[in-house]
């Protein structure tokens, strides 16, 4: 028999997951994704750190230098990714694992993007 809270989890990931995904859509709309994409569509889409370093930059201006747009080799992906990971340090935000943008729950990364969306007004 099913967990009514289990099941209810798993909604609510869902929609938290749609939430980021409108937000992503609205904030840079090369990267819209359908909100009802699942967390290895929206993996597929973050996973070489390129929309987050988008997502960085254009919330804090000129707060990445030289982060790989376009094809990047697997170590480029992953300096992408700490780069942002360290532009979320620096906002004093949560971040994420870089283990849980490549594999297991996207929970993590959607919270901290969703704490990026909310705390929109730190930036210029």
């Amino acid at each position: 028999m099913g967990s009514v809270d289990g099941d209810s989890e798993g909604l609510q990931a869902d929609a938290r997951r749609a939430e980021v995904i409108k937000w992503l859509g609205a904030l840079i709309p090369e990267y819209s994704l359908p909100s009802d994409s699942s967390d290895e569509e929206l993996r597929e889409l973050l996973g070489d750190g390129t929309a987050l370093c988008h997502i960085a930059d254009t919330l804090v201006p000129g707060a990445l230098e030289g982060f790989s747009d376009g094809y990047a080799s697997s170590e480029q992906r992953s300096v992408n990714v700490k780069k942002f990971l360290a532009v979320v340090a620096d906002m004093g935000l949560p971040g994420f694992s870089v283990k849980d943008l490549e594999e297991g729950s996207m929970s993590s990364v959607v919270d901290c993007l969703l704490v990026m969306r909310d705390n929109e007004s730190w930036t210029g």
